[in-house]
This record gives structure tokens, sequence and C-alpha cells, in this order.
């Protein structure tokens, strides 16, 4: 990101690099189906993109910041459609096993009352 982002200060610019740098370590992390990894960082991430949009903005700062900024937000876009992709194949999953688990009681009900009643 350093080379199309130029005009920032350089303590600026050191911030940016390092959030893109963890924005694309988070989705690689997601795409890799590492979702601890992902919520581990993104405490992290939250404060660096604090720090990096604290105190003012030089104006000949603004196009760059702004451009690192919608670079960030293209990836983080990408990891929260990651994000609700795997939530709906986990609420999927979770439908099954409930309709598996209650298959199963109706069976046990039912084998107990052509048992004769209750097993022991």
């Amino acid at each position: 990101m350093g080379a199309i982002v130029s005009c920032l200060q350089p303590e600026r610019q050191r911030m940016l690099d390092e959030l893109d740098a963890l924005s694309r370590s988070m989705l690689e992390c997601a795409r890799d189906g590492d979702w601890d990894g992902v919520t581990t960082a993104q405490p992290e991430f939250e404060i660096r993109l604090r720090r990096l949009c604290a105190g003012p903005i030089k104006a000949a700062e603004a196009s760059s910041l702004i451009r690192g900024l919608l670079d960030l937000q293209q990836r983080i876009c990408q990891l929260e459609d990651l994000a609700r992709s795997r939530c709906t194949e986990l609420s999927h999953s979770l439908q099954r096993l409930h309709r598996q688990h209650d298959g199963a009681h109706i069976y046990q009900a039912v084998s107990g009352l052509a048992g004769g009643g209750e097993r022991r």
C-alpha cells in the first residue's frame, strides 16, 4: 500500500501499512476458516484504526488517507461477506441437528409405546 499512498506523514503511513497488513491477515484467516484468528485480531485492528484517524489530518493527506481507508473498507466488506456465509452454514447445520434430535425423540417415544412401555 505504501507505493500508492505517498502524501501521508511517515507515522500515519506506517499505521496505514500496519492496518493494511493486519486486515489482509484477518481476511486470510477467514478464508482458511480460522475465525479465532479473526476475532483475536479484531480488537487490535479497531485500536489501530482509531489511532490512524485520530488527530488533525492535513489537506494534503486527505485524498491519500481516503484511498487507504477505502481499501481497508473493501477488505472488511469481504471479511463480513465470509462471516455471513459461515453463519448461514452454521445455522443450516444447527437446523439439521435439531431435526435429527426431534426425530430421535419421536423414534424413542414410538419405540417405547410399541414395546409395551419403558425398558429397564
